[in-house]
């Protein structure tokens, strides 16, 4: 396997990381659909979101690693255009912000959810 070849790879591991973050999200959303689930995260509400915010440094993370792999790989191929380069930089924002962007959108709804009044204790008679 070349340099290149192995490069490429690690391009492909990034795209598939900033996926996975998104399709987490959506499968998250999905699961707080069900009222068991919802009223069971309902009193760890703030432990949930900063459980999404780790996710996310994590996933950030590994996209970041495989960037600076990927960049130590091509360092000794000259023979790249400087548009394909900047191209490359340009993607690897992109899938940080798909990352972010995809728990930012996550977390309104997990506000919503999680503060169903559904899932609230019923209130009792009022004993003195």
């Amino acid at each position: 396997m070349t340099r290149e070849a192995l490069a490429d790879r690690l391009v492909n591991y990034a795209d598939a990381v900033a996926a996975f973050a998104v399709v987490n999200s959506l499968a998250f959303l999905l699961a707080l659909t069900e009222t068991e689930i919802r009223c069971s995260l309902a009193s760890v509400e703030l432990l949930v979101i900063i459980g999404q915010i780790m996710v996310g440094f994590v996933m950030t993370l590994a996209v970041i690693s495989l960037r600076r792999v990927e960049l130590r790989l091509r360092a000794s191929d000259p023979s790249a255009p400087d548009d394909v380069k900047s191209l490359l930089g340009r993607f690897y924002i992109v899938r940080i912000g798909v990352i972010w962007l995809s728990f930012a959108i996550v977390t309104p709804f997990v506000r919503m959810a999680l503060s169903d009044s559904a899932c609230l204790p019923a209130a009792g008679p009022v004993t003195r």
